[in-house]
């Protein structure tokens, strides 16, 4: 299943034509769903800070929805056939019924890994019990396996697990030869990260990617005294997608706030590489309901409203750099 999406991913972000990415533009709502061409998007704000955009394509989906009881729930945006870029029915069909397979399946392991994490953290820290309710609640309904026949049919309702809700998952490519420069006074350029250091807003997030070697995804060291390019280490995984595939797991800024950050946020950005072959990745950011209230310093909140907070601080950092 994974290497099938890496394979479709690839197809839509870097051998279709623009034509067919931009077939898929969301008129609603392009940070939640559709494509966004390179070069469009900031995430450095989320750490309160200035820097380049970045330097990825990526496309955007989530659950189904036609009733838009939050504004995190968006309706998605498929490419569509164009027969004068060689993009037809067959590859839209493909890439979507791909796309929406990797989405139920990953949802579900999400869903495990945020049970695992939680049973950890219970055994270390026994008062988080109470904040962490919302997610043993809903994972603990997902513990027990699917019948064969649910499995055979991919049919996981989308109520299943928190994960259905609101999570979004995001193909992302990035091509070879990218890069921001900056010229210095003495001629030297300085290579900027493709996506600056940031943390991710939801619960987890999910991370799997092909062996492409043009792009390189780094996490921050807790040694702070040091060197800012000494700060991050390379994050690898096998250059082949296994049988029982590698990922790797963020926590996020919601799950850090829900335990008092006794687990931090990853600090993480992606920087270039003077690789010969594009790089794909797959992200599920997994998300509550929007009505999901949460015990957040004392305080109780609804995950949209929190979600909401923590977005905004981020464009005020962006509306004070422009």
């Amino acid at each position: 299943m994974v290497r099938e999406t890496l394979r479709v991913t690839h197809s839509f972000l870097q051998d279709s034509d623009e034509s067919v990415r931009r077939s898929c533009l969301s008129k609603r709502d392009r940070a939640r769903r559709g494509y966004s061409p390179a070069n469009t998007e900031n995430f450095a704000s989320l750490l309160g800070e200035s820097g380049p955009n970045d330097l990825v394509r990526k496309f955007r989906m989530g659950t189904p929805s036609n009733h838009f009881s939050s504004t995190l729930l968006q309706e998605n945006v498929w490419p569509l056939p164009t027969a004068s870029a060689n993009w037809d029915t067959a590859d839209c069909d493909d890439f979507q019924s791909t796309v929406e397979d990797y989405y139920d399946k990953i949802c579900f392991v999400a869903n495990e890994i945020v049970q695992c994490i939680c049973d950890g953290l219970l055994l270390e820290y026994p008062d988080l019990s109470p904040a962490l309710q919302p997610l043993l609640a809903t994972s603990s309904s997902i513990t027990k396996r699917q019948t064969k026949d649910e499995e055979e049919n991919h049919n996981i309702s989308e109520n299943s697990s928190f994960a259905h809700n609101t999570s979004i998952l995001t193909l992302l490519g990035y091509r070879t030869g990218s890069r921001h420069k900056k010229a210095h006074q003495k001629k030297k350029r300085i290579v900027h990260p493709l996506v600056s250091a940031h943390t991710d807003i939801g619960v987890i997030t999910v991370l799997i990617h092909d062996g492409g070697d043009c792009a390189a995804l780094q996490r921050q060291l807790k040694n702070t005294n040091v060197d800012e390019n000494q700060l991050f280490e390379n994050v690898i995984l096998p250059a082949q997608i296994q049988d029982d595939p590698v990922f790797v797991v963020n926590i996020a800024d919601c799950l850090s706030a829900i335990t008092g950050e006794r687990l931090p946020s990853t600090v993480h950005r992606v920087v270039p590489q003077d690789g010969v072959i594009h790089r794909n990745c797959l992200a599920l950011f997994t998300g509550f309901k929007g009505e999901q209230k949460l015990t957040i310093n004392g305080e109780e909140i609804s995950y949209e409203a929190w979600r909401k907070k923590r977005v905004k601080e981020s464009l005020s950092v962006l509306r004070s750099c422009t």
